[in-house]
């Protein structure tokens, strides 16, 4: 393939990123078809996969500018922060924010099932984990003496909790919620689980249990 080649496709892949995120902004994955894509771009469907990358390649694609819109937030709210649990706050109504001002960008960071349940390539792995290290990283400023393995476990609880707050939130599965109502939910829960985070530096809290 010569660079001329190369370059005509990687600006094709571009555009077709462009498309996708429009559309996946606008109804989310559900409303997602390549040759609507391929008739808005201009080109035939056929193209589409000469650049190189599948359909599942192309939503990760999508749903990787999707993860660095919202660690760019997350990393804003921490810079607002005079201590790391208003930053943990402040990341958390961040996150919640921005489900609900982009539900179907969001919601197709979750909704999104591999082909044959292929594992997601290294490269969208580290990108989602970064979201992780840095709440990990704020996590060790509130307890400095707490390990590696207990700032990122508590990182994920706290991620896994304010997203289930969100998710049914957003959903409507318990009951109807303003956003206003949302925001406190989340709020409440980050500041509860914040206080608790003394436990960490316990040895107990990471001794085994004798039977």
């Amino acid at each position: 393939m010569s660079l001329t080649t190369k370059a005509r496709y990687a600006a094709l892949r571009e555009t077709i990123l462009d498309v996708m995120e429009r559309q996946i902004g606008t109804s989310g994955l559900s409303g997602l078809g390549m040759r609507s894509i391929a008739k808005t771009v201009g080109c035939s469907p056929g193209m589409i996969y000469k650049i190189g990358v599948d359909q599942d390649g192309l939503i990760l694609m999508v749903n990787a500018r999707t993860l660095d819109a919202i660690g760019a937030r997350l990393r804003n709210a921490v810079t607002a922060a005079d201590r790391p649990q208003v930053a943990m706050r402040n990341m958390a109504l961040a996150y919640v924010d921005y489900a609900q001002e982009q539900t179907p960008r969001w919601d197709a960071l979750f909704s999104h099932r591999m082909a044959d349940e292929r594992p997601v390539p290294t490269w969208y792995a580290r990108k989602r984990d970064a979201m992780f290290q840095d709440l990990a990283a704020v996590v060790a400023r509130a307890v400095e003496d707490a390990s590696i393995q207990q700032r990122g476990e508590f990182s994920r609880m706290l991620f896994s909790a304010v997203h289930g707050v969100v998710t049914l939130g957003l959903q409507q599965k318990i009951g109807r919620v303003s956003p206003a109502k949302l925001r406190q939910q989340v709020r409440d829960l980050v500041d509860v689980m914040a206080a608790g985070l003394s436990h960490l530096s316990r040895p107990e809290a990471t001794a085994p249990q004798s039977s």
